[in-house]
């Protein structure tokens, strides 16, 4: 399992990069003209992330990390993180930038 070192002095630092990705993140479901059905796609799409962090990492070292909260909408997470997003595939910070790149085509195709 890999581990991750949390920086000292980072958390106000990402509190407010967590609190961006976060909007950001719920601006993707909330978007005008989004019908039901695709915003429980876009919820199905966030789910099936989560899962594949759980399914690689387990929850002992998911419920570690600041922005797998936010996936969920969590902000209570100050006590028990440790770093602040997964590498590479496996990056919350990445997915929403995928999520938002996928779904501003959908918009712009309407």
């Amino acid at each position: 399992m890999e581990k991750f070192e949390k920086p000292t002095g980072k958390e106000k630092e990402w509190a407010e990069k967590a609190a961006f990705l976060k909007e950001r993140l719920w601006k993707i479901s909330k978007r005008e003209g989004i019908t039901f059905p695709e915003r429980m796609t876009i919820q199905d799409k966030i789910a099936g992330f989560g899962k594949k962090l759980l399914d690689k990492y387990g929850m002992n070292e998911v419920r570690k990390c600041v922005l797998y909260h936010i996936l969920g909408g969590s902000d209570n997470y100050e006590e028990i993180v440790e770093y602040f997003d997964f590498p590479g595939e496996y990056s919350v910070e990445e997915f929403i930038e995928r999520l938002e790149e996928e779904e501003g085509k959908k918009k712009d195709k309407k």
